[in-house]
């Protein structure tokens, strides 16, 4: 009997590890293109992704990877055009500006949380942060100067999502 549970539970495991392989390259159930997995290995040569996602309500492929000991995230189209790659940070990893913004600005009594910091080809570095002021919640996008860039209500993008 404890051979036929042995001889079955390693016939699962096999099982399972065929599954992963098979979804290994794939997002969502759809395979990424080559295009897509081509420019990730451009953008990021000797970086390996750890998970490939197909943001529907982006149209964008995402690529989850380790890079400086911190979890990144990379934005492709599906026809392998870099969007975007952006990772979490700590507030004390803002620029002085940004904080100088934050503490200044007209959202300077909302509590702020959330931090990110992205990368794009047309602006560059920029960085977003959530305020909230009760059940009000937005995300603020700033460059590296201080400017604020962008103000979007987090319910409303919520809404818009399939």
């Amino acid at each position: 009997m404890k051979k036929a549970l042995w001889i079955m539970l390693g016939f699962c495991l096999c099982n399972v590890q065929a599954l992963w392989a098979q979804n290994e390259g794939r997002a969502g159930g759809h395979q990424v293109p080559a295009l897509v997995t081509s420019a990730f290995n451009t953008k990021y040569p000797n970086m390996k992704v750890t998970d490939w996602d197909w943001e529907r309500d982006k149209g964008l492929y995402e690529a989850e990877f380790k890079m400086d000991g911190k979890e990144w995230e990379a934005y492709f189209t599906p026809e392998g055009a870099w969007e975007e790659t952006e990772t979490e940070i700590h507030k004390n990893q803002l620029p002085a500006p940004v904080n100088k913004s934050l503490t200044a600005g007209p959202y300077s009594n909302w509590s702020m949380d959330d931090y990110t910091e992205m990368d794009t080809p047309e602006k560059g570095k920029l960085y977003r942060v959530k305020a909230k002021d009760g059940n009000k919640k937005m995300y603020l996008t700033f460059d590296a100067n201080g400017n604020m860039l962008e103000t979007k209500d987090v319910a409303a993008m919520k809404k818009k999502k399939y």
